[in-house]
């Protein structure tokens, strides 16, 4: 999917359903989980991402995880696969997860 402009396309993390030690996660706590911030690994940059801040240099690059507020940008599903993406502006990117 290509990004336009100074957007980011980032793949959102599912709420895991049952831990690793096969403990079966409550909807309700999964939706918790998701509530202040948003996990999801960066899938695309636009071109002008950055321009303007600093240097201008990338904060951030594709296959990066990364975190964004829960209400920013706007929420896109791809109807083949069914996955969650968000697009999101440069300047709403809270942090990158190493």
């Amino acid at each position: 999917m290509p990004v336009t402009g100074h957007r980011l396309l980032i793949k959102i993390d599912e709420a895991e359903e049952v831990t690793k030690g096969g403990i079966i996660i409550a909807k309700t706590i999964q939706e918790r989980q998701t509530e202040a911030n948003i996990f999801g690994t960066l899938v695309a940059i636009g071109v002008t991402a950055w321009l303007g801040f600093d240097n201008g240099d990338p904060w951030a690059e594709v296959g990066d995880r990364v975190a964004v507020g829960k209400y920013v940008g706007f929420v896109i599903e791809d109807p083949t696969t069914l996955e969650t993406f968000r697009l999101v502006n440069d300047n709403d990117l809270i942090a990158i997860i190493k």
